[in-house]
């Protein structure tokens, strides 16, 4: 992880669009220089999310900090040089808006009807409970698959566990030591800067903890493991969604299933059933009447006790 810094550098520049009702990205306040810089929102609305990128799609910095100011290191580590156009977000309850920045030498400034290409890299895994058989019962061992793909090694694994402790190894063992629902996180970043997240939520329900084992997808077989994924390589795309976006994901069964669209806070605005066939499946997302913002959508089914979270942007 590169550290952040807080600057004070003197270069500023107070960006002001027009007339019409203000969002959090009319109007930013930019400090600092071409590599070191500072946003801030002039709002008094909580910002639940900050993450800015570098052109081909290479993720700086993310921030949920709930903090107005969002400091960025800008470092292109395939040219050793800072990018001269990076693509800031934010998101609160209620609104989500994007600013492309441009250095135009001197200063930050806004420059629209940019968008950088999606990046070449790939995060996922997919994790299930382990089932004993034998005692018909379900174990307190977590099995994780790490099944990122595409760009240029070597590579480097960043795991959030959700529970405020981190590893970044590729096949980290972490235990829950207490009960909750966790957002666990992973940043796969290749050798040119490129990288991306993808998140998912685990349910710990013991009180004796859970020991979540991430393992190669080669692991699987060998390890004698008896409950598998029933969902895998799932994905929305595109995401930022539009009018014609999807959810693609793998079944290892035919089954129903429920789809809730979730907002930012975990509050379900609404759901509908969906029957999945053994194998690949391809669902339209029905987001339109959907205001701006970073929603969820979970797919759960309780007789195979299935639960998956997905998140996407709108």
């Amino acid at each position: 992880m590169m550290k952040k810094l807080l600057l004070t550098t003197l270069t500023s520049l107070t960006i002001l669009f027009g007339q019409a009702q203000l969002t959090l990205c009319d109007s930013l306040t930019i400090t600092g220089s071409h590599s070191q810089l500072q946003i801030t929102a002039m709002t008094n609305t909580f910002i639940y999310y900050w993450e800015t990128m570098g052109y081909g799609g290479s993720i700086l910095e993310q921030d949920s900090s709930m903090s107005t100011t969002h400091s960025v290191y800008n470092f292109n580590s395939s040219t050793g040089q800072p990018y001269d156009t990076l693509l800031t977000c934010i998101s609160t309850m209620n609104t989500f808006c994007c600013d492309t920045l441009v250095w135009n030498g001197n200063n930050w400034i806004i420059s629209s009807g940019f968008n950088p290409p999606p990046s070449t890299v790939n995060a996922n895994f997919y994790w299930w409970q382990d089932f004993d058989s034998t005692s018909n019962s379900f174990t307190t061992d977590i099995y994780c698959v790490e099944n990122c793909s595409g760009g240029t090694g070597p590579f480097s694994y960043n795991w959030v566990f959700g529970d405020g402790n981190t590893s970044s190894v590729q096949y980290p063992v972490h235990v829950y030591n207490q009960v909750g629902d966790y957002n666990l996180c992973l940043t796969y970043t290749d050798a040119n800067g490129n990288s991306s997240n993808y998140c998912d939520t685990v349910t710990i329900s013991s009180r004796n903890g859970f020991t979540l084992n991430v393992i190669d997808e080669s692991q699987v077989a060998s390890l004698g493991i008896d409950n598998v994924e029933i969902l895998t390589n799932s994905k929305i795309y595109p995401n930022p969604i539009g009018e014609q976006s999807f959810i693609e994901i793998n079944s290892t069964q035919n089954l129903n299933a429920n789809i809730s669209y979730l907002d930012y806070s975990g509050k379900m605005i609404k759901s509908q059933n969906v029957s999945l066939i053994n194998g690949f499946n391809k669902i339209k997302i029905n987001a339109l009447d959907l205001s701006s913002g970073i929603y969820f959508i979970k797919i759960s089914n309780d007789v195979q006790n299935l639960n998956k979270t997905m998140k996407f942007i709108k």
